[in-house]
């Protein structure tokens, strides 16, 4: 009996692990549980080896020697698929070289960094955003106040921006999201309404939508979808859907909608494989990080190495653009945010 129940619990943590390596495989990377689980793949695979030593030492005594180390040896397998597939993602912290691509005079530099409600200071921000070039900034939970003493420091440092901002006036800062353009851009629209929901926007917390006033340009879209917890997995999807639809639009030539996505996706790239296309991560939208080996490298929680963390902040474009340099940057853990600033130059892929 015992061996029977042994095998029972054997072949029922093959399947959990099955699904928590590759959701994907079941359609169940957008579930509740799978979900939160591969967001968090680096952890996981730490964790699946702790587990495994303990069991081996558990296997020292005789009566559960069998079922200790067969568990033992499915979570190696599952550590080792995830390692394989976080490093092919790609890892590469080191510091950032000069960013590729800025001497491309129709390249963009973006920035994103969710700044935990205003908790990074808008001198902080201000001079990142310097230091690497930034022309856009998206930043989720920055206030429009906020936004405003950030365009001015970067001004002030001769990189002229103008900051539009979408609030869920509901006094949480959290509940803002700013969008800080380049003057050199040329000028800009926001689209996107102020209120949650219907469609026209993600439905917890707000995303900004802006487009060219003259034609000319991408439209650019300061992203913040909901967090996939249990009360709001709906929402969640729901927003994913929604910002995987704004690839198809915009107003751009070539057929894709010449549009840049940045921010807090809430969402890792294996959130988003039932929105893929052959050309984009979502929808038409490819991952900058994954196009430049280092999706790998989580950008929340800061209190986690950076290996560790859940990559769901993003740089994305539809295919008019080429990634050509891409960094998460793990100097700033202590600034105040509980995110990763992401920054990523893309060039115009008639250029690359």
């Amino acid at each position: 009996m015992w061996k029977t129940l042994g095998a029972i619990v054997t072949v029922a943590i093959a399947i959990v692990l099955a699904v928590a390596a590759w959701p994907q495989f079941f359609g169940l990377q957008q579930a509740i549980g799978p979900a939160q689980i591969v967001s968090l793949r680096g952890a996981a695979v730490a964790l699946a080896l702790v587990l495994a030593v303990l069991l081996c030492l558990l296997a020292i005594g005789r009566p559960l020697r069998v079922l200790s180390l067969s568990v033992a040896a499915l979570l190696v397998g599952f550590a080792a698929a995830g390692g394989v597939i976080v490093i092919q993602r790609g890892i590469d912290a080191d510091t950032p070289r000069a960013m590729a691509g800025t001497d491309e005079p129709s390249s963009i530099t973006v920035l994103t960094w969710n700044t935990r409600g205003d908790s990074v200071s808008a001198n902080t921000v201000a001079a990142v955003a310097v230091r690497y070039g930034a022309d856009v900034l998206a930043l989720p939970e920055t206030t429009a106040a906020a936004a405003t003493k950030i365009a001015a420091a970067m001004t002030a440092s001769a990189r002229p921006m103008i900051a539009h901002t979408v609030s869920f006036d509901d006094g949480r800062a959290s509940h803002s999201t700013s969008l800080l353009v380049s003057t050199g851009l040329g000028a800009y629209s926001v689209t996107s309404p102020a209120t949650p929901g219907g469609g026209a926007n993600t439905t917890d917390v707000p995303t900004v939508v802006a487009i060219p006033e003259h034609g000319d340009g991408p439209t650019i879209v300061a992203v913040h979808a909901t967090a996939p917890v249990p009360a709001r997995m709906d929402m969640w999807r729901s927003d994913l859907q929604w910002l995987a639809s704004l690839c198809a639009q915009g107003h751009g030539d070539s057929g894709h909608g010449n549009t840049i996505l940045a921010g807090d996706f809430n969402a890792t790239i294996d959130s988003m494989w039932s929105l893929r296309t052959p050309t984009g991560q979502l929808g038409d939208c490819a991952d900058a990080a994954l196009a430049n080996e280092v999706a790998g490298i989580g950008t929340w929680p800061t209190i986690l190495p950076a290996v560790l963390g859940a990559p769901i902040d993003h740089v994305m474009s539809t295919p008019d653009w080429t990634a050509s340099n891409t960094h998460v940057l793990t100097g700033y853990d202590d600034d105040g945010s509980d995110h990763r600033p992401v920054v990523a130059t893309l060039v115009p892929s008639s250029a690359g």
